[in-house]
């Protein structure tokens, strides 16, 4: 049994190749060997509808409140929702719902999660959102200029080569709000989850944010209030389609 666990949680995250079997002391049979060559990069999937056994207690005027936004979304008034709580308020299964609510309005759902040791690592928040957006596999070569938002590198091209740094970030942010753009006329989209947002993916944000007024998107930002100081900085907070949600005890 405990062979059987092994060889079949370890794919889940490395890559392993098998090898003949092998006669083993005390063991009536050969038993099965893999040869571990490498942590694997899973693949990002969309936001999957959270199974909870339970429902949710409390809560209900602020997932109205975010109903009635999403609705406004569909019939193309782009919403940003900001959910502000200490830690263990609920922000997550506040989060779960808001899941459960846009699958149940036909919106495609992408999510990334910040974590508090990533702070200075380049758009760690949005690579899980932009794997799944253009459904990249990690072993295929994907596109050129992409790689910083992807998390894969990636070469240059004659253009690309050529481009100085700011030149390049918005190149890049002018790509990727058409991607949303474009993916938005087909069905409405859903970008969730913001802790310890990096600097780049913090101007990414504002940049999005900004850009989808007029489109059905959806970006739900969670944080903590301590982290509300970052977050107010860039231009989020002051936009007319901004919503901030405080979740009390």
């Amino acid at each position: 049994m405990a062979e059987w666990r092994v060889q079949h949680t370890l794919p889940l995250i490395f890559s392993v190749e098998p090898r003949p079997p092998l006669p083993m002391k005390g063991k009536a049979e050969s038993l099965p060997v893999f040869v571990l060559t490498g942590r694997r990069q899973p693949r990002t999937i969309r936001l999957q509808e959270p199974a909870y056994a339970l429902p949710m207690i409390g809560r209900q005027r602020e997932l109205a409140t975010i109903s009635t936004f999403m609705e406004r979304a569909v019939h193309g008034q782009g919403q940003v929702v900001g959910i502000v709580a200490d830690a263990g308020l609920g922000k997550s299964r506040l989060l779960a719902e808001v899941i459960r609510l846009a699958n149940k309005l036909g919106f495609i759902g992408y999510g990334g999660a910040c974590q508090s040791d990533g702070i200075n690592t380049a758009y760690l928040v949005w690579q899980p959102i932009w794997r799944a957006f253009f459904d990249v596999d990690p072993a295929m070569p994907p596109r050129r200029l992409l790689g910083a938002v992807l998390d894969i590198a990636l070469p240059d091209n004659d253009f690309t080569h050529s481009l100085e740094s700011q030149y390049r970030k918005s190149a890049l942010e002018a790509l990727l709000l058409d991607c949303l753009v474009a993916a938005a006329r087909e069905a409405p989209l859903l970008l969730e989850d913001a802790h310890w947002l990096d600097a780049l993916s913090h101007n990414l944000l504002d940049w999005l944010a900004g850009g989808l007024a007029d489109l059905p998107v959806v970006i739900v930002l969670a944080y903590r209030p301590p982290e509300l100081q970052r977050l107010q900085a860039p231009r989020v907070e002051a936009l007319p389609h901004f919503t901030r949600l405080s979740l009390g005890r």
